[in-house]
């Protein structure tokens, strides 16, 4: 089945105007724990590579109603490995959320997630089923399903977000996502730059660009994020869970590129 490519234009949006300009208020982001994301546009991974850079991935899960064509690879090589997994799944108003999140239960079988899954909302395609309460219902059916899972959470951009919901038109939506996870995209190597869109107050992952690293990945460039927290928040909200042969390593600094 055919996977598209990741389109990240809201997080192009984001970088393009916010490269001369720092806005205020300015999120405070605590950056000692960075990790990558990874899709079928990744290629063939070297996971031993992966696996002594990072101690956790957060992977894409499928898109519409296809799987990502790398998911079950990419899953079972990271737990292989010992590293602390989460999802994401690319929200496509083309299909109906119902039946996106029965195709993520299905691929979801017998597998555990440490850390979240993300229902990645950053593109409307002008299908029957767009729109924040569509995107929100998808995100209440997952967590009917009781899945193997930290929580269900929402990835998006700043920009992209404000343009597509109201907090007056979708207060019952906002009630529920400043309870959720926010995994923001936002591309700048200043995290005072960025901003955090109402209903939330802070975020749970930073998405702060496509460095050129060489982590195993066949691409010359990689999704990098951070984790909002210490080291010490990171393992006690998704565990320590140790690589065969070798002890967690904590990547601690400022971006890359």
């Amino acid at each position: 089945t055919y996977s598209p490519p990741r389109i990240s234009l809201s997080t192009t949006l984001n970088y393009l105007l916010t490269k001369k300009v720092v806005f205020l208020p300015a999120a405070t982001i605590t950056r000692e724990v960075q990790f990558p994301d990874v899709s079928f546009y990744q290629g063939d991974i070297d996971w031993d590579k992966m696996a002594s850079q990072t101690k956790a991935v957060i992977i894409r899960i499928g898109q519409n109603l296809w799987p990502d064509r790398k998911f079950e690879t990419n899953y079972a090589e990271a737990k292989k490995r010992g590293l602390l997994v989460g999802g994401y799944y690319f929200y496509d108003g083309r299909a109906s959320p119902v039946q996106q999140a029965d195709l993520l239960e299905t691929l979801m079988q017998g597998k555990r997630f440490e850390m979240e899954i993300f229902v990645d909302w950053e593109i409307n395609y002008g299908g029957a089923w767009e729109g924040l309460p569509r995107v929100v219902s998808m995100m209440e059916s997952i967590e009917d399903r009781q899945l193997d899972i930290k929580d269900v959470g929402m990835y998006t951009g700043y920009y992209f977000f404000r343009a597509n919901s109201n907090p007056i038109t979708h207060a019952n939506q906002y009630t529920y996502l400043k309870t959720k996870p926010l995994w923001e995209a936002w591309y700048s190597s200043n995290p005072t730059s960025v901003l955090i869109p109402a209903p939330w107050t802070s975020l749970t992952h930073w998405q702060f660009g496509t460095p050129a690293v060489d982590w195993g990945q066949e691409t010359l460039e990689l999704d990098m994020n951070f984790f909002d927290g210490s080291a010490q928040d990171f393992n006690e909200r998704y565990g320590g869970a140790t690589p065969p042969g070798g002890t967690m390593q904590v990547i601690k600094g400022t971006a890359l590129g």
